[in-house]
């Protein structure tokens, strides 16, 4: 993982770190679909798509959202420091109620409303171990 950030050269940069850039980068596939999105607002005031500057904007501790910081494929070391968990977009925003960190994950025509019984159902270690790491109370 690298501490760096660069300006962003518009959508080739987003197919840039996609796992498969040839594959992922179609019109109607989530990895297009919102980079279109999100570059298509970086100049507004929020610098937010209307989707989820209206979805945040509607809980009150996510109230005048503005994004700070766009951080593309944004990698976290979950319970595998080996293989971090890679999400869509990593958004450091400043809200009424402060800074908050959000992710973002997209999706177009893919699944994303397993529970989490359902998601179980194929139980492997590796999910097993994720579910415990994502339970644990770690209050440091």
């Amino acid at each position: 993982m690298t501490r760096l950030v660069s300006a962003c050269l518009g959508t080739a940069i987003w197919r840039a770190g996609l796992a498969d850039p040839y594959l992922h980068w179609r019109r109607t596939r989530s990895a297009w679909e919102m980079a279109v999105s999100w570059e298509s607002q970086r100049n507004s005031l929020s610098g937010l798509p209307h989707e989820i500057h209206g979805a945040l904007n509607s809980h009150r501790a996510f109230r005048n959202p503005v994004l700070l910081l766009g951080i593309v494929e944004h990698r976290v070391n979950l319970d595998t420091p080996k293989t971090p968990s890679q999400s869509d977009l990593g958004c450091m925003m400043l809200t009424d109620a402060g800074q908050v960190f959000v992710t973002v994950e997209a999706k177009a025509g893919e699944e994303f409303d397993k529970r989490l019984r359902d998601w179980l159902v194929s139980e492997s270690e590796g999910k097993q171990q994720r579910l415990a790491f994502l339970c644990a109370d770690r209050q440091e």
